[in-house]
């Protein structure tokens, strides 16, 4: 099973038709829900709070983070609640909305074969530098656009995977990250 942390994504009906069978629970809601140990997360996008400014507010979901026995996949803000989990620095870049070529970094090839690698962009962050337990897989010219922890089954897009704007690669990249973090468990 797979359940989505929703940190208040504009794209909550898109994501679950992208994950399929889910539970899903609202960031405010979820002190409550039980996780199970190898269930795979999925921490959505939102719009209202950043994590640079709003750790007290993100503190439960960056513990989960770092303590959670299973898979692990971030959007958006999941993807830079990862990325401070694990000691990425963060910068505030002019807002960006729309499709962006990515390219492969550290001879990832998790964009090989694809007839494109554009994805749809909603974002107003990005690293200033990558934490040691994180490996970029991909950039755009904003900068890292997709990671995994060295060592754990984590991985987070700053992407919208589950916006298919001009029929992008986000459903493709979404599938191939799972194949990465091993599929869920229980």
């Amino acid at each position: 099973m797979t359940l989505i942390l929703d940190n208040g994504t504009r794209h909550l009906e898109e994501l679950i038709e992208l994950v399929g069978d889910c539970r899903v629970i609202a960031l405010a809601d979820w002190s409550d829900v039980d996780i199970e140990p190898g269930e795979l997360l999925v921490l959505s996008g939102g719009h209202s709070a950043s994590v640079v400014s709003h750790h007290e507010h993100y503190q439960r979901e960056l513990s989960l983070i770092s303590s959670h026995n299973g898979p692990i996949l971030g959007i958006c803000l999941g993807f830079e609640l990862i990325a401070t989990a694990f000691g990425s620095k963060l910068r505030k870049i002019e807002s960006r909305h729309g499709l962006v070529e990515l390219s492969a970094v550290n001879a990832s090839a998790v964009l090989e074969g694809l007839a494109s690698s554009q994805v749809y962009e909603a974002h107003r962050w990005s690293f200033e530098a990558v934490g040691a337990s994180l490996m970029a897989l991909a950039q755009s010219p904003d900068g890292i656009e997709m990671v995994r922890h060295i060592s754990k089954p984590i991985v987070g897009v700053q992407f919208h995977p589950e916006v298919y704007e001009n029929d992008n690669a986000g459903k493709v990249l979404y599938r191939r990250l799972l194949t990465l973090i091993g599929p869920p468990q229980g």
